[in-house]
């Protein structure tokens, strides 16, 4: 089935998608509103507060379900070392630099 036309909506995991897009249930018609957090606690169950820097606001963003199995540590904000990004944002966890954490 052809989409006839794109018009965004906001689905229940707060993810913006197109009309054409039937297999996600909508909260909303029109994009979702941008959600800045500080921490995990201002996001949804299912998401995180994503950013760049440790300890500044962020965006919720959803938790990655699946990750590649590719090792290229990273040291995550809450001092753990992951075996990727992916599986940093999967635990909720941003990402303060590259390689393993120090001890």
């Amino acid at each position: 089935m052809a989409c006839l036309r794109a018009e965004a909506f906001c689905s229940c995991t707060g993810e913006t998608y197109l009309s054409c897009r039937p297999d996600r249930p909508t909260s909303a018609r029109g994009a979702c509103p941008s959600t800045s957090c500080r921490s995990n606690a201002d996001c949804g169950r299912e998401s995180y507060c994503a950013g760049d820097v440790c300890g500044t606001v962020g965006a919720c963003a959803t938790r990655p379900t699946a990750c590649i199995e590719i090792y290229s540590p990273v040291c995550g904000c809450d001092g753990r070392t992951y075996p990727n990004s992916c599986y940093a944002a999967s635990a909720g966890a941003r990402v303060s630099t590259r390689g393993v954490c120090p001890r």
